[in-house]
Formats: structure tokens, sequence, C-alpha cells
């Protein structure tokens, strides 16, 4: 049932998403168009149908110890540099089961089924936060993010909790269900 009001909420935002972009470049010129292709070029290959730079990940023999946690560093790289590093610690370290970050691997399977959703046929490019994980034998205790070279951001798990979620916690704010028409009538 969520994974398919997931999937219909995606192919509507996908359905708008071209819609617009089709609007939009019907009413640049056609040279214009090209100037734009040119200027999307490495920054966002989707939007001009050029296929982006796989992503490599690559398992260093660096080792240390963050909040307590040991970690072996691994680097992502794409295009010749390195955009990502994470250090990964064991399932074990965490103190929980493995299982428990299933949803991790869920939530970058919807993300990869939103992206395609929006991709206009397109070459996918758009980060996906949970892409990395299935390829770690453990969780990152610290993700930092490099554009350039240069450091962009860095997040680093403090500790992990277990017990039941305080009264209240998920409750709806107030927040109104509305349905969406399907696009084109489907």
């Amino acid at each position: 049932m969520m994974a398919a009001k997931q999937a219909h909420i995606a192919e509507h935002l996908g359905y708008e998403y071209r819609k617009q972009m089709e609007q939009m470049m019907a009413q640049v010129p056609p040279e214009q168009q090209e100037m734009f292709k040119q200027m999307m070029k490495g920054k966002m290959p989707a939007m001009v149908g050029e296929q982006p730079e796989p992503i490599e990940i690559r398992k260093t023999s660096e080792t240390g110890k963050t909040n307590g946690y040991s970690w072996v560093k691994h680097e992502a790289y794409q295009g010749g540099g390195k955009i990502q590093e994470f250090l990964v610690t064991d399932w074990s370290n965490l103190d929980i089961e493995e299982s428990a970050f299933d949803v991790f691997k869920e939530m970058g399977l919807f993300f990869e089924d939103l992206a395609e959703s929006l991709s206009m046929g397109m070459p996918i490019t758009a980060d996906n936060p949970f892409q990395q994980i299935s390829q770690f034998d453990g969780f990152p205790v610290v993700t930092r993010e490099f554009s350039g070279g240069v450091l962009t951001s860095s997040t680093m798990l403090n500790s992990v909790t277990t017990g039941d979620a305080k009264p209240g916690l998920f409750e709806n704010p107030g927040y109104k269900v509305q349905e969406i028409d399907s696009p084109q009538g489907r």
C-alpha cells in the first residue's frame, strides 16, 4: 500500500516537472536552448542528456575511532575526483541488529524510483543520500561530502539508543490528507 502511494506521488511529481520543463523550454529560442545546455554541461548532466560518470567506492586501509565507534575509511570517486568519504563501523559496534537498517536500504530504493520518475527519460544524477549504504558492511559514523576537492559538508553519528519512542513523537500536528488526481487521467 505504501509503495503504491509513493509510486503514485512520484509519478505525479515527475509528470508535473516534465510539463513545466517542456513549457519553459518551448518559450526559449533554439540558440538560447543550446546556451542553456552548454551552461548546464558538467553541472547537471541530466538536463542536457548526458550520462553521469559512475561512482566508484574504494575501501582504504585507514582505520580509527570516532565517538567510540571503530571504523574503516571508504572513499567515493566520480570522474576522477573524490566526492565523498565514509568512516564505516561494523553493524555489531552499533549494538543493534543489522536488520534495523533495512529502512535505509528501502529509502535508497524509494529515492531511485522518485529520481527515475522525475528524470524525463534522461540520465539520473540526483543525489541519493542512501545510495552507498548498501555497498558497506556496516554503517557510516562519519560522512563527508566534497566538491572540487573542497569539503562541503560533514555528518557524524553521535550515539545509538534503542527503546520505545516518546508518546506523541509521531503524532500529526494537524496536516490533512489531500488526494492528488492522476496525471492525464491515469
